[in-house]
């Protein structure tokens, strides 16, 4: 299954149109805070974050005390791959402005990415309480609950995104993903369906269909939606695992081997993906591969996956006699 994170990426819409229609206003009005944050934006829209730095701090020289502008350098800091930085920014804007709803969000968010789900989730609620009717803080508290394995706070928080955006994409899609977890399946093909019926290019909304139709029994329509999958992010090493296994289920073993050594290719720490691989290739008798595909899944195995591991290790034995 596959869930989003939300990062504010448009602060106010009348900064979003002062940037697309303003955007020179910088070069002739060199002194204008304003319009270099405008131009700036302009680039982070355009993917020139560089440039949109660039920007920013000039702004920043000639109005430091503009806390939406360490918001927007924020958010260029974090398309970079610069989270440090993207915190610290956040973290000044707060200071300027401490009821910066969105300022909380997106920390919280680069928190929730940086593995730091408790500060994540502070972040987030403080969010919430300076502004109740932001659908985006909800959805990332969502996904940070199931993260932390609480599937009914996750629920609870998607559910009232929808409530204010019913045409929330990515709620419908991530809550879909929960229900997955819990086994509530029709729950979960009525959530992917409906953000498919949002957005029919929601490549996250079609793994989690096929992986609820899959849950279900329907294995062609699995595999049709993981190859729709594979069609908008050919480089989904879940999507090829996902449909390895769908395949592995039908009893196409050679198509199955085929996804799983895709996946790999893509991840080779993809430890779900070697223990589905060693398990066709038991299957088949051929232990020395099996062998290797078993002792690569210990490798790379989360520790709480111990039910697999004990199996792999179990089927290890078997075969080395």
């Amino acid at each position: 299954m596959k869930m989003l994170i939300n990062t504010v990426l448009a602060l106010l819409l009348a900064s979003c149109l002062m940037a697309c229609s303003g955007q020179n206003e910088a070069e002739s009005n060199p002194k204008d805070a304003q319009a270099y944050l405008d131009r700036g934006i302009a680039h982070g829209q355009r993917g020139e974050f560089d440039q949109a730095i660039a920007d920013f701090n000039r702004a920043l020289e000639l109005n430091p005390k503009e806390a939406k502008t360490y918001l927007w350098r924020g958010i260029a800091y974090g398309k970079k791959g610069n989270s440090d930085q993207e915190i610290a920014d956040y973290t000044r804007a707060l200071e300027i402005n401490p009821k910066f709803s969105e300022a909380y969000s997106n920390r919280g968010a680069t928190y929730e990415q940086k593995g730091d789900l408790d500060r994540a989730i502070k972040d987030y609620t403080r969010s919430l309480e300076l502004n109740p009717k932001f659908a985006p803080a909800y959805f990332n508290r969502g996904h940070a609950y199931s993260k932390k394995g609480d599937p009914d706070r996750a629920l609870e928080d998607y559910t009232r995104a929808l409530e204010l955006n019913p045409k929330f994409a990515g709620a419908h899609s991530n809550r879909s993903a929960v229900y997955l977890g819990i086994g509530d399946y029709d729950r979960a093909l009525a959530d992917a369906n409906r953000a498919l019926e949002l957005n029919p290019n929601f490549a996250e909304a079609y793994l989690n269909r096929g992986e609820a139709y899959g849950r279900k029994g329907e294995l062609d329509r699995a595999i049709a939606d993981f190859s729709k999958t594979l069609e908008l992010i050919p480089k989904s090493a879940e999507a090829f695992n996902d449909r390895g296994f769908a395949y592995f289920k039908k009893g196409e073993m050679d198509r199955a081997i085929e996804d799983y050594n895709k996946a790999l290719e893509i991840n080779p720490n993809y430890g779900q993906a070697h223990y589905n691989k060693a398990e066709v290739l038991d299957r088949a008798g051929k232990k020395k591969e099996a062998i290797e595909a078993y002792q690569s899944f210990l490798k790379y195995s989360p520790p709480k996956d111990r039910g697999r591991i004990q199996r792999a290790q179990e089927r290890i034995k078997a075969l080395e006699k």
